[in-house]
């Protein structure tokens, strides 16, 4: 009996061994489940375990940059495999393939990434003729959602029916709507309406102009620039407004002209902009469109386009080439220029195309073209103006709004924030929560900003996690409540570096007493009711480019 116990002691001990160093044999072996991984559109990750029989490698095609891989290789034995995804911001589900060697053995783990949440309709506008007609569009959907007119234009868009179809090859919805368009009123040329489809985060705008088009005849005024504004303190900040789908007759009768001047009256509503408004030069040129719509076969100045949701844009080349209109405006100066395009549309969008610079300063330099549209009253207008041209054009802030479903900043994102915060963009989010380290780590050891709500805050630049921001509400978080401290700071510190030079030297106790002296004065004055939308929607992302945009 002892021999036995001493002979199945000794067995043990060699499987024991022979655990510890690696299985024998060859090959691979993985579970089913473990050869097929499913994950969301947002960044995430999953883990593979399985066993290999001799030393392993895993590799994924170098196309599928959007799936990494950790370990890339490994001795025999137990293994896991981290397998991470970057966010999926189009409109179809992808799939990568990851192939585990181990000698002549292999295995396959495909890994499937749904696509990002899509709304999407087809097509998105209607010309329709005085008499009226009927409509037909489809919206392809991942998510659920309402569509209707617009209540402006609810008495003569009506809904006729919704057919849903069958689900496309990613498992979205379809479904084909149509609507009665009524004949026009007596006495009208032309209107506009919109059908919006929302779920109040994805928006899809359906627009139908009806009515003869006006078609412009007169071109002598394009091009002509008007000086609004000339600079009486240093050297003069450039800002060129312009206007796109603004016809002849809109300029004759002082449309144009006025809404140019409602862009400067909105830009400098804001501190700091408000108390530095005389190192500014503001200019308008005139762009005469031929049509004053946004439609199918429209053509205006600027090829303005609206986009999925609040994405907006036109042609850039063309900005820059009415841009260099203004006298003393050329390749050098125009990479300290904000370049404003109002978008005759009275609707919610935005977006800003920001390039990057030549040269590396600390103060935001690169040229930015802001696009936005009409708003549906002024104050939407002002809204659109201050977060797209003042926040994002100007100063350079990165937008401080996340979506949840959005996760874990990626490290392409966190790379990006990195590249620009070097040159002095980007300075009202960060990457690290430590308030000792973040940017406005300043203003949070000063009592006297203690009452203005500055803290660390998670969430920023569209990221849900692994970004801070200084406040919960701001003008680049939902449009209104002004600029917070660090963002003020960037602004009041661009403004003076280009008025005055390199040679200008921050002052941070200067800028304390400016900035306390002008928010006691606004604290004092009346200021326009503004409050947060029911169903917010945030504003597009801004744009950023590596390439110069060469004039058209």
């Amino acid at each position: 009996m002892k021999k036995l116990f001493v002979l199945f002691a000794f067995c043990s001990l060699l499987v024991g061994c022979d655990k510890e160093d690696g299985p024998a044999g060859s090959g691979i072996t993985i579970d089913a489940s473990q050869r097929t991984i499913e994950l969301g559109y947002t960044s995430g990750s999953a883990t593979v375990r399985f066993t290999a029989h001799e030393d392993w490698e895993a590799t994924v095609s170098a196309e599928d940059t959007w799936c990494s891989i950790n370990p890339k290789s490994g001795t025999r034995g137990n293994a896991s495999l981290n397998i991470g995804v970057s966010p999926n911001q189009t409109r179809e589900v992808r799939t990568a393939v990851i192939t585990l060697t181990a000698g002549e053995a292999k295995e396959e783990i495909t890994v499937t990434q749904a696509c990002m949440e899509t709304l999407v309709a087809t097509p998105d506008n209607f010309q329709v003729a005085t008499e009226g007609d009927e409509i037909e569009f489809t919206i392809t959907a991942s998510v659920e959602y309402e569509c209707a007119p617009s209540r402006d234009c609810r008495d003569w868009i009506e809904l006729i029916d919704s057919t849903p179809g069958d689900k496309n090859e990613n498992g979205h919805s379809v479904t084909t709507f149509r609507y009665r368009i009524l004949p026009i009123e007596e006495g009208l040329e032309v209107r506009t309406g919109t059908i919006i489809a929302t779920d109040n985060r994805v928006r899809q705008v359906i627009t139908v102009v009806q009515g003869e088009v006006y078609t412009s005849t007169d071109f002598s005024r394009d091009g002509e620039v008007i000086e609004l504004q000339k600079a009486t303190e240093g050297k003069g900040i450039n800002i060129v407004l312009m206007g796109d789908a603004f016809s002849d007759r809109l300029i004759a009768d002082g449309t144009y002209e006025k809404v140019m001047n409602d862009a400067v009256d909105a830009f400098f509503s804001e501190e700091p902009y408000a108390s530095f408004r005389d190192m500014f030069n503001i200019y308008a040129v005139i762009a005469v469109s031929k049509h004053e719509e946004y439609s199918e076969n429209a053509d205006t100045a600027f090829d303005g386009f609206f986009g999925e949701g609040t994405h907006v844009g036109g042609n850039d080349g063309r900005c820059v080439t009415y841009a260099r209109k203004v006298k003393g405006i050329g390749s050098f100066e125009l990479e300290n220029t904000l370049i404003i395009v109002m978008m005759n549309r009275a609707h919610y969008a935005g977006t800003c195309y920001m390039n990057l610079p030549s040269s590396k300063k600390d103060y935001g330099c690169g040229l930015s073209i802001a696009y936005f549209p009409l708003g549906t009253d002024a104050d939407m207008f002002r809204q659109l103006l201050t977060h797209e041209a003042g926040g994002h054009g100007f100063a350079k802030l990165a937008d401080e709004y996340f979506y949840e479903s959005m996760g874990a900043i990626t490290n392409d994102a966190i790379n990006q924030v990195n590249t620009v915060s070097e040159l002095g963009w980007f300075k009202n989010v960060d990457l690290t929560s430590d308030p000792g380290e973040v940017k406005w780590s300043t203003f949070l050891s000063d009592s006297r900003y203690k009452d203005q709500g500055l803290g660390v805050f998670e969430g920023g630049n569209t990221y849900f996690r692994g970004v801070w921001r200084p406040t919960e509400e701001s003008i680049m978080v939902h449009n209104v409540g002004g600029f917070n401290a660090p963002s003020r700071e960037a602004i009041y510190y661009r403004i003076h570096k280009l008025a005055y030079g390199d040679e200008w030297k921050y002052d941070y106790e200067e800028f304390v007493k400016y900035a306390l002296a002008a928010q006691a004065k606004a604290a004092a004055a009346p200021r326009i009711a503004t409050r947060v939308p029911e169903h917010f929607v945030p504003l597009h992302a801004p744009v950023i480019r590596t390439t110069p945009v060469p004039a058209e």
